[in-house]
């Protein structure tokens, strides 16, 4: 979920921000972590990071500067999602199916 962190300490690193926003949720993926910093020119240099690799976590030890964006890739998971609606319903299913064979 999106976040606005205030920084209070001007030399919070990106692992500090990622922890403060929560951590990163179930459907994230550490792997791809992408820090957007407005350089003086007005334009906007991607970082890429892989906290899954140690070089990525010696990257992530890079200091967040005021309005940085942090983004961090969404990985969906169609079977856990899937599984988390039809699930009541199976159980009922196989609930009423087990009752009545055991009643015959």
């Amino acid at each position: 979920s999106a976040r606005v962190i205030n920084l209070n300490n001007i030399n919070t690193t990106l692992l500090e921000v990622i922890a403060l926003s929560g951590g990163i949720a179930n459907e994230g993926r550490s792997n791809s972590i992408k820090l957007m910093r407005k350089k003086a020119n007005g334009k906007r240099e991607i970082y890429k990071i892989d906290l899954s690799k140690i070089q990525g976590l010696k990257q992530a030890e890079m200091i967040v500067q005021s309005n940085d964006y942090i983004y961090v890739d969404y990985k969906p998971r169609y079977a856990s999602a899937i599984l988390q609606e039809v699930g009541p319903w199976l159980s009922l299913v196989t609930t009423t199916l087990a009752i009545i064979v055991i009643f015959r």
